[in-house]
């Protein structure tokens, strides 16, 4: 989504993109009727501009991550920027396409690679311990598009959850782009 990268006077990044409504599937995650980023979408495009600023696509460590307000998309499309300071901080900024200029800030936090060891994976849950199904739910307040239909199953065992997501089949290609 970030296609066109800036290097700032201190030695930071701008990544910079246009989210179109008619070209991506954010418009089927709504709050009060109108289109929002989920926050998964904005730590995926954290993650994917920082493999590029770092120039490595390891594993990355992302704290302090504050939504500050939601990332509405326009009908007309947004205008997305990822901006990495030397100091590992990391803000995420939009403004409407063709809109007055005014740049908001969505999200603020730090990235840096990540130095721990890897987490343990899901074979540590044992089998035994049972799925549970879980459901996003719409409401009067929020809508989800047809993707946010899948299958979701999560296990908890001594303090370790994993959670299956499926998403549903009709949707499968696009895990090709994202």
């Amino acid at each position: 989504l970030c296609g066109e990268k800036i290097l700032r006077d201190d030695g930071g990044w701008i990544y910079r993109g246009v989210v179109e409504p008619e070209r991506h599937w954010v418009t089927e995650h709504r709050i009060n009727g109108r289109a929002i980023m989920p926050g998964a979408g904005i730590i995926h495009l954290v993650q994917s501009t920082f493999f590029d600023f770092a120039n490595q696509p390891a594993a990355i460590e992302i704290t302090s991550l504050t939504f500050v307000r939601p990332l509405v998309i326009a009908e007309s499309g947004t205008e997305i920027a990822v901006i990495f300071s030397p100091d590992s901080g990391v803000e995420v900024r939009s403004r409407h396409k063709g809109g007055d200029g005014t740049w908001q800030t969505n999200a603020l936090g730090e990235v840096r690679p990540c130095t721990a060891p890897p987490a343990e994976d899901r074979e540590t849950i044992p089998e035994s311990v049972a799925e549970s199904p879980s459901r996003i739910q719409d409401g009067d307040f929020i809508r989800f598009g047809p993707r946010w239909e899948c299958d979701a199953r999560y296990r908890t065992h001594q303090g370790l959850e994993c959670f299956r997501i499926r998403l549903p089949e009709p949707f499968h290609n696009d895990l090709q782009e994202y």
